[in-house]
């Protein structure tokens, strides 16, 4: 009996143990599997992150490519812009400009009001070569040029005591060398003629005017007009009379290389820099004064009759 009763309790003991070994076994899988899943898990995270690095690493290499990118084209860019504007003057926008008035500058004063007769046009009559005047003086123009001019013979305008007047072309004055055609010459009238030199520029530029010495009442003198920026200049010849109309001669020299206005100060600078010019205007227009007695006056009292009747009108 005892026998039996220990191998019942034995029997028991080992279905037991078997119960618990299995349970173990159980317990034993399921954290295998966790852990498992854990580490998975983990991998998972890691491939991400790693994955997040890698793409980062790429997001950052592709904006330091367009940050040089940009910075190579608009280094470029502006080097382009700089020789674009070396050919084409930047727009008014980009620069700075304002009025210059070369003839006050230089100290010429306008005429003095009991001077101005205001029914006493300023007019010029052309006969072939010669440009006659009734303010006692006339301009002969010189053989080897070409004068280009309308049907007109005679031009006019009123002296004015406003601040601006009438400006009229006359004719042109075409030159020569070699046969082949290399300068003109633009002359007009100016019912007020210091005004009409006053002038809207570059602040780069320089205007610059040198008066003469005065022959009678005539007072006259030079006008340049340089600009570093441009291949071409200006050079104008002016002729003032008392009543302040005048007579302009106005002419424009190219150049391959640009003027250097900073060392232009004095009539010498000037007239070695547009030698050319210069030597147009004195060598193609002659300037005499004359005597009121050696024009034509039933001519000229004829023609200012015309310009007050159509003044009137």
């Amino acid at each position: 009996m005892a026998k039996d009763n220990k191998k019942f309790y034995d029997s028991y003991d080992e279905l037991f143990e078997k119960q618990n070994t299995k349970k173990n076994v159980q317990k034993n899988i399921f954290s295998d599997k966790k852990t498992k899943s854990n580490q998975s898990q983990n991998a998972q995270n890691e491939n991400k992150r790693q994955t997040k690095k890698k793409k980062k690493k790429k997001d950052d290499s592709a904006i330091v490519y367009v940050i040089i990118g940009v910075a190579v084209v608009v280094f470029f860019g502006y080097k382009l812009l700089g020789s674009v504007t070396d050919i084409f003057p930047s727009s008014s926008s980009d620069r700075e400009y304002g009025d210059v008035t070369p003839l006050p500058d230089a100290g010429i004063k306008k005429a003095e009001a009991e001077n101005i007769d205001v029914g006493n046009p300023l007019v010029v009559v052309r006969e072939d070569r010669l440009l006659k005047t009734n303010r006692s003086c006339e301009f002969e123009i010189q053989d080897k040029t070409e004068i280009n001019s309308q049907t007109l013979n005679k031009w006019s305008v009123l002296p004015t005591t406003k601040t601006y007047g009438d400006t009229v072309p006359v004719l042109s004055i075409q030159l020569y060398e070699d046969g082949r055609s290399t300068d003109s010459i633009d002359v007009k009238i100016a019912s007020n003629l210091i005004n009409e030199t006053n002038t809207y520029v570059d602040r780069k530029a320089i205007v610059k005017a040198f008066p003469l010495k005065a022959v009678d009442d005539v007072q006259t003198g030079y006008i340049f007009e340089a600009n570093p920026d441009r291949s071409s200049s200006r050079v104008k010849k002016y002729f003032l009379f008392k009543d302040g109309t005048g007579l302009i001669l106005d002419t424009y020299e190219y150049k391959e290389d640009k003027v250097e206005v900073n060392k232009l100060k004095t009539l010498v600078d000037f007239k070695k820099e547009f030698k050319k010019s210069i030597d147009n205007l004195e060598n193609s227009v002659k300037f005499k004064p004359v005597d009121d007695k050696l024009n034509d006056e039933k001519e000229f009292e004829v023609q200012t009759s015309e310009v007050k009747k159509e003044v009137k009108n």
